[in-house]
């Protein structure tokens, strides 16, 4: 009997994700949504690209290729 162990590069960080920031995102075919493993990102025309949550593992490898830096990862900080 063997035992899967979850990848640790594809786990996603607690209550964060992932947002591309429209003031900095400059009309262009986007390279990082073209970098993406997971193939997380879209984007129509020139457009900034959109997120899929359920896709995205926070791996910001996109963040590596925006030279514009749109891309920012968000945690929320919840208070209990």
């Amino acid at each position: 009997m063997s035992l899967e162990t979850e990848d640790p590069n594809k786990k996603k960080k607690k209550n964060s994700f992932l947002v591309v920031n429209g003031e900095y995102c400059a009309a262009h075919e986007c390279v990082a949504m073209q970098a993406c493993p997971e193939e997380a990102m879209t984007q129509e025309g020139t457009n900034p690209p959109e997120i899929d949550i359920t896709k995205c593992t926070l791996c910001e490898v996109c963040l590596h290729f925006c030279d514009y830096g749109a891309l920012e990862v968000h945690t929320l900080q919840l208070n209990l």
